[in-house]
């Protein structure tokens, strides 16, 4: 019988879903593992490497074998490569983990392959967020022997997300938070993002902005109860019930809030564009400091009704100037995953 020597990415999303499903500790390796870590296949694969917490190793050996999975390879405790007729190849490698996070893997050798902890990483890939191995680990794990065609691949694609520098990875890793914790990030922290948000450039560098720190959280709480009676009262009941279904809360129970307000400047709406650049200067800061945030529209409610000069005055609103734009910031419950970068809005003129 012929086979099945190459895995698709279907393949992956199913062994994916079968692993998460089992909830043990793993993370894709070998070619998979670098494709992921680029967010987009870049060659066929003929297996799917799996690292997993050694405890597990009976257990997830009796899913697989459960699922149609059949050892071809057995050169335990280094490794077990299994085979599937509709899904394809599978190789295991059980890692002993310390409680440092650090690791280890059995040679063939009677030797040891030491992992270090900031190797165990994730990724983008397929629009969901994969345990894998970092570039770094990778690339140390791509040395000591003759590279084949599709291992020189695999270091091209290495080599160019080592060269990426921490300000594209962050814009690549951030996403928009819906689930805060109750967690507090620091005032030190909070100052740092400000401080970030107030180095962003504007016209004629007019600074017509504010940026307002807020951690009363009763505030916020009055924010946010007023904005969804706003949107309660609108004709059109679309956005109040998206709210509703995500929780009834316009915040998401963020913790704390940044405030932007701004001035009107000519040419009019050029205040727009500056608050946007702020903004974003905002939420990259926040990410990088591990903190989760979300670009919040709806914050404007809070000033559309009766209350709204209420809050202003509140918040310290400078005179003449109204809101422009509220990013929560907090920790999140659940980390989510950055949106796909859709390529064809890229057009390049030769």
């Amino acid at each position: 019988m012929i086979k099945k020597e190459i895995t698709t990415k279907e393949n992956l999303m199913e062994v994916l879903d079968f692993l998460d499903r089992l909830k043990i500790k793993y993370w894709i390796d070998g070619g998979w593992g670098v494709d992921i870590l680029t967010g987009k296949q870049n060659r066929e694969h003929r297996d799917i490497d799996v690292d997993f917490d050694g405890e597990f190793t009976e257990a997830l050996l009796a899913a697989l074998q459960e699922k149609g999975y059949e050892i071809e390879t057995d050169w335990r405790p280094s490794r077990i490569e299994l085979y599937h007729p509709e899904f394809g190849y599978i190789d295991i490698h059980p890692l002993i983990i310390s409680e440092d996070g650090s690791a280890k893997q059995a040679g063939l050798n009677d030797d040891w392959y030491e992992f270090e902890a900031e190797w165990f990483s994730s990724a983008v890939f397929n629009g969901r967020v994969i345990p894998c191995i970092s570039a770094a680990a990778q690339k140390i794990f791509h040395t000591g022997y003759e590279l084949r065609e599709v291992d020189i691949i695999d270091m091209k694609n290495l080599e160019r997300i080592m060269s990426m520098n921490e300000t594209l990875k962050i814009m690549a890793e951030r996403f928009s938070c819906r689930n805060f914790t109750d967690q507090i990030p620091e005032d030190k922290e909070l100052l740092a993002i400000a401080e970030a948000g107030i180095q962003a450039p504007s016209g004629m560098n007019r600074q017509h902005w504010q940026v307002i720190v807020v951690k009363d959280k009763q505030i916020i709480e009055e924010m946010d109860a007023e904005g969804m009676k706003i949107l309660a009262g609108l004709g059109d009941k679309t956005m109040h019930q998206r709210i509703l279904d995500r929780g009834g809360k316009l915040f998401y129970n963020a913790p704390r809030m940044i405030v932007i307000a701004i001035k009107e400047a000519f040419p009019k709406g050029a205040e727009l564009i500056d608050c946007g650049i702020i903004a974003q200067n905002i939420v990259l800061a926040a990410t990088s400091l591990g903190i989760a945030n979300i670009h919040c529209g709806f914050t404007g409610l809070a000033f559309a009704g009766s209350k709204g000069e209420e809050f202003k005055k509140r918040l310290k609103f400078p005179e003449g100037y109204e809101c422009g734009i509220g990013i929560l910031l907090g920790y999140t419950a659940k980390p989510a995953q950055p949106h796909i970068p859709n390529q064809e809005k890229i057009t390049i003129i030769e």
